[in-house]
């Protein structure tokens, strides 16, 4: 899976149009959490989308913070 090619939804291919679509922002500029949010997406994009779903979003997010600790 390449990032740079992922459709993310919302016309965002690749993780720069991603990180600037949902979060405004550059990649290299993104933070933990933010980075989190578009790594869950992986997954599943449409289902974990953080505008039109932020619940599921959050959930995911918190499901990777948890992995990466232990």
């Amino acid at each position: 899976m390449y990032l740079n090619i992922y459709d993310f939804g919302y016309n965002a291919d690749g993780i720069r149009s991603a990180a600037k679509i949902y979060f405004d922002t550059t990649p290299q500029a993104l933070s933990i959490e933010q980075s989190a949010t578009l790594v869950g997406m992986l997954k599943n994009s449409s289902y974990y989308n953080p505008i039109r779903r932020p619940n599921n979003s959050r959930t995911k997010k918190k499901c990777r913070f948890s992995a990466n600790v232990t």
